[in-house]
């Protein structure tokens, strides 16, 4: 199946704005966390090249948070998203790789049958 250009977004900007009340929940956690981070930076009087790349390091984090929430929306369903990036800290976060029903289920919905 071949898709055009033109087909392939209109569905992007449809999937966006037809969610757009869910994508703002998502991203208001971490979109304040990121500008604390940049006011804080902001604050420090010396703005020395250490200090800029902290602050840009340490803005990872909420980005991160948001990306995760949004890519579990776009591939799984907005029902798969069970709560505020930034609000709860579960096993998915923490990657429980230690775990051998975890490298099961990872691998069975993740590898290529080939592997």
């Amino acid at each position: 199946m071949k898709l055009g250009f033109g087909e392939v977004l209109t569905e992007s900007f449809e999937f966006f704005f037809s969610r757009l009340r869910l994508f703002f929940h998502l991203v208001t956690v971490p979109w304040i966390l990121s500008i604390l981070l940049r006011i804080a930076g902001a604050a420090l009087t010396e703005e020395s090249l250490p200090i800029v790349l902290a602050e840009k390091a340490l803005d990872v984090v909420p980005t991160v948070m948001f990306m995760v929430a949004w890519m579990r929306v776009v591939l799984l369903g907005p029902a798969r998203v069970d709560r505020l990036p930034g609000l709860a800290w579960s096993p998915r976060e923490t990657a429980s790789g230690n775990k051998p029903e975890a490298r099961r289920s990872f691998v069975n919905c993740c590898c290529p049958s080939w592997i």
